[in-house]
């Protein structure tokens, strides 16, 4: 432990408490700047209440940045209020550090006592408070030097008020006294950073004890059992915002969202037809529903962190979809909905509650949910006999379509999160059009996980949805442990295209094998060695799946002009004057030609691109990426088992796809003798000749997936000859002994989804082994050798060479035809 960085960092954390003591005088003298002069230029504000980063950063975000800003009542309040949450903030950290310095210092001395060779300095401690000592230590590394008196030593202010903390209480000056008082401040220092430790969510924050001391509120201490928490948190940030239309805006969505942090965001009145998800940038991904007459609609965005934990996707209607994701052994469902204007029909309302209703019913009860939703109704100020479903942080009176809201609260045993927070009337306004300032937007969870959201408020200031704002809410979920997966790292084969990495891996493996070119005769060697010089010559992977980016068009300029349109609606939310009105609209046309502009250049330049023959590879990869981009589950991560329940551990998983591939691999049909009296003939089988090996090898594709030797076919193109006769040396060694070596038993099963049917049912999987290229060749010349000695029938479609089923089908489809024109009755048999 580094004994003069930990005595840098108390001093850094004292230095600033010491700064932010004086906010307590904000309000002493007036301000001698001018009205437009910023905020932060004054010296005299910058030495009284601006002092820390932390309070400046605070100011910013409340608006407050010129003097003239402080005038307003409000915003003058609003800095107190900042100004004394922050001295709270700042004296509680102090109390813990200088609470908890002694045992937590001793413990370092007595785990690294003096370090001769880099001797401790000594660490002295002072604070004063309006001018009165308040406290004083000094540590060295022999233990604590004696403290001079009078000093005011205060050690058991937990339980007192705030005024309490700064009175002083006098200890004599010498040493015995100050140790006794230290020996005095072990169980106060204990039960203070547990007290604080536990407010902050921490583990094991100030040492491991079992049991500590707390005081009640008689003054008398009890003693406790520490309980540790198991598992861990996993915060999410959920929001919800009304985009208007999703035209031309997914990147800056997707930006935004990055910007903001938000992880997971509910979208309507996207206006986008069709029924899939689609990447926007950035890493995340869009799914989403609408209908061909491109109004309404609505999506969910996920981050990249959070697209391979979706378990099911249910497009209800153009107005209400629900996404189920798998979040670390948490079930958590996220629902968007986008309720219908006051103006519509009562029917087209009672529809879409309807809708939200079956959604809810068919999520199980033990399962979260969170609704961001466009609601169109106001649940008002107050809540006067709905407190069991929502706070009293409204705005303005409720209204029928808001009482619709409440009712379905109560139906659904959820809790609307807007009202439970309280915040300035401008952070619960969602919707501002002209001179209506209204809450339409809303997020709801069930009433017991209420407790999970720390914060929800309106974020301000941002320029994607013309008149909604998005409403963010801050959710903690407690997860169980989970081992983090070890990923597989990959050889880099690939690079045997290049004749020049052809060349040097050819030369390693000749020297790894003591100059020869001539490969060992067992399997097992000979496999070791190739595996070995390709990680060394070749290099390896990381394992991971590289992302192609979809927005190769959001270049610098894009970013700028989306900035300035970003403050320039800031601008105007602030001072709502028809010149800043204008300016605002004349960048949003501005931004919408230029991304549309530039989009459609960098897909003219990819086109090109594309037609070559250097391009043509892309082309299927983009394709391959586009299709999968557009599936909505990319990767089965819960599945069920015989009963229906929902496996969510990976060993209880992993058991399941063991014992249905077990069954379904093992199952034998009765076989009936149809041939009677047939002897087996016994004949001589010749040696496998290389020129088989050649023309076998010359068959194989190359760029295919390998199986668990991690050997692909291209190593043996590459080899040549040398190859060539190790596998006819190898191939026939095992048609004398009639064994074949070990892995070439082993394989790797993969199941892939048939895009129908349940997606956590393990039947709609088909089963896909990856076996080892060397016995692919082996198979082949084997079956080269049984095609010249079997007759197959002409009606024989699959598996064979210049044939395919679909050749069958287009036959049997024209026949089909023919007979339907002739009005003939056609039969027909299949045989698989």
């Amino acid at each position: 432990m580094d004994l003069s960085a930990t005595i840098r960092f108390y001093q850094s954390v004292l230095r600033a408490w010491s700064s932010v003591v004086r906010i307590s005088r904000i309000n002493a003298q007036p301000f001698p700047c001018t009205e437009e002069e910023p905020l932060y230029h004054s010296p005299l504000i910058q030495s009284r209440m601006l002092s820390s980063p932390y309070i400046q950063q605070r100011f910013r975000r409340a608006g407050i940045t010129r003097v003239k800003d402080l005038r307003s009542g409000n915003n003058w309040k609003t800095a107190r209020e900042l100004c004394a949450e922050t001295r709270v903030l700042m004296q509680r950290l102090f109390r813990e550090v200088v609470l908890a310095l002694p045992s937590c210092f001793r413990e370092a001395l007595r785990q690294d006592p003096g370090r001769s060779h880099h001797p401790t300095p000594p660490l002295s401690i002072s604070a004063t408070v309006s001018g009165v000592p308040y406290f004083a230590r000094t540590y060295t590394a022999s233990g604590m030097a004696p403290v001079p008196a009078p000093l005011s030593l205060h050690h058991g202010f937990r339980n007192r008020t705030e005024s309490d903390q700064l009175k002083e209480e006098p200890v004599t000056g010498d040493k015995e006294s100050a140790q006794e008082s230290e020996q005095e401040m072990v169980g106060p220092v204990e039960e203070l950073v547990v007290e604080i430790g536990e407010e902050k969510g921490l583990e094991g924050a100030g040492g491991n004890w079992a049991t500590v001391g707390r005081r009640s509120r008689g003054g008398r201490r009890v003693h406790r059992q520490r309980v540790k928490r198991k598992g861990k948190s996993v915060g999410l940030r959920i929001g919800t915002l009304n985009v208007g239309t999703m035209t031309g805006k997914g990147r800056e969505l997707a930006d935004m969202m990055e910007r903001r942090k938000v992880d997971i965001l509910c979208v309507q009145e996207t206006r986008w037809k069709g029924s899939k998800a689609r990447s926007i940038g950035a890493g995340f991904k869009l799914f989403y529903y609408g209908v061909d007459c491109k109004r309404n609609g609505v999506g969910v965005v996920l981050k990249k962190e959070f697209v391979r934990n979706v378990l099911e996707v249910k497009r209800v209607s153009d107005r209400v979809m629900s996404l189920k994701l798998e979040i670390e052994g948490v079930m958590l469902n996220v629902v968007s909905g986008y309720a219908p204007q006051v103006g519509c029909e009562l029917e087209e309302k009672e529809r879409f509650w309807s809708e939200l209703d079956e959604v809810m019913e068919r999520i199980p009860t033990g399962e979260r949910v969170v609704i961001g939703a466009d609601f169109n109704g106001h649940v008002g100020e107050g809540n006067t006999g709905d407190e069991e479903v929502m706070g009293k942080f409204g705005v303005k009176e409720r209204n029928l379509e808001g009482q619709m809201v409440v009712d379905f609260a109560k139906r659904m045993d959820m809790a609307v999160v807007n009202t439970y927070f309280q915040k300035r009337e401008e952070h619960r306004v969602t919707y501002k059009s002209g001179g209506r300032r209204t809450q339409v937007d809303y997020i709801l969870c069930r009433r017991g996980n209420l407790k999970e959201i720390s914060d929800c408020k309106v974020v301000v200031g941002e320029s994607v949805a013309r008149q909604h704002r998005m409403v963010v809410c801050r959710m903690t979920l407690m997860v169980c442990k989970k081992k983090r997966s070890k990923i597989e790292k990959k050889t880099k084969w690939w690079k045997l295209k290049k004749e020049e990495c052809c060349e040097e891996f050819r030369e390693k493996l000749r020297q790894a094998l003591g100059g020869q070119v001539v490969l060992p005769d067992d399997w097992e060697t000979t496999a070791e060695v190739i595996r070995e010089t390709g990680r060394k010559v070749l290099g390896v992977s990381s394992g991971r799946r590289k992302e192609d980016k979809e927005t190769w068009w959001w270049n610098e300029e894009v970013q700028d002009s989306i900035q300035r349109k970003r403050l320039a609606k800031k601008k105007w939310e602030m001072d709502r004057t028809e010149e800043n009105r204008q300016e605002y609209k004349v960048l949003q046309h501005r931004v919408k030609r230029e991304v549309s502009k530039d989009k459609q250049k960098a897909y003219d330049e990819l086109y090109t691109r594309l037609d070559t023959t250097e391009g043509e590879k892309d082309l299927y990869r983009l394709a391959r990426q586009r299709d999968r981009d557009g599936k909505d589950v990319q990767q089965v991560r819960v599945i069920k088992d015989r009963d229906g329940r929902v496996l969510t551990s990976e060993e209880s998983v992993q058991r399941r796809w063991k014992e249905y591939f077990e069954e379904l691999m093992n199952e034998e049909n009765e076989r009936e003798k149809r041939v009677e009296g047939v002897n087996s003939v016994e004949q001589k089988v010749d040696k496998i000749r290389k020129d088989e090996v050649r023309k076998a090898l010359k068959r194989m594709k190359s760029g295919k997936a390998v199986g668990p030797d991690d050997i692909p076919v291209e190593v043996w193109k590459c080899l040549g000859e040398a190859a060539v006769e190790f596998l006819a040396s190898l191939f026939n060694r095992v048609l004398e002994s009639e064994r074949m070596p070990e892995e070439w038993r082993r394989s790797v099963l993969v199941p892939i989804f048939k895009n129908k049917g349940d997606v956590q049912s393990c039947s709609i999987y088909r089963g896909i082994k990856l076996m080892s290229h060397a016995m692919k060749l082996w198979e082949r010349v084997v079956e080269a050798r049984l095609r010249k000695v079997v007759e197959i029938c002409e009606q024989q479609y699959g598996f064979m060479p210049r044939k395919s089923t679909t050749y069958a089908i287009f036959a049997l489809r024209i026949l089909m035809e023919k007979y339907r024109d002739g009005q003939r009755e056609l039969e027909g048999r299949e045989v698989e």
